[in-house]
């Protein structure tokens, strides 16, 4: 007498790949995202890090800029701050500030540079 062997798949096996293949999906959807986020923080601070250089070139190049000011920037805003202080006879200590808000907080960058003054 033949004995039948069993083919194809029984409905355990199909449950037990369906949730391994579900598990695999969830990482990689939730890896994606955490790589999203990380790449927007990035570009965030690169966008105050050019910010901050554009105003210490201004600085640099003897243009009165007021105390504050907001930029635009991929749309968001970018508030920036300039602070003065003497530190020796012709040279400014100037600190430039940079917040931007996101979802989930407040972020900053800042720069100390030591400017010379002619006058």
């Amino acid at each position: 007498m033949k004995q039948k062997t069993a083919q194809g798949f029984i409905l355990i096996e199909i449950l037990v790949s369906v949730m391994v293949f579900s598990v695999g999906v969830l990482f990689l959807v939730q890896t994606l995202s955490q790589i999203t986020k990380s790449n927007q923080h990035i570009s965030d601070n690169y966008n105050a890090m050019l910010l901050i250089d554009n105003l210490l070139n201004r600085l640099s190049s003897q243009e009165v800029l007021a105390a504050s000011g907001t930029e635009p920037i991929q749309d968001k805003a970018f508030a920036w701050q300039i602070d003065y202080s003497n530190s020796l006879e012709g040279l400014k200590q100037v600190i430039l500030r940079v917040t931007w808000q996101t979802k989930a907080r407040e972020y900053s960058a800042e720069l100390k540079h030591k400017l010379i003054v002619l006058e």
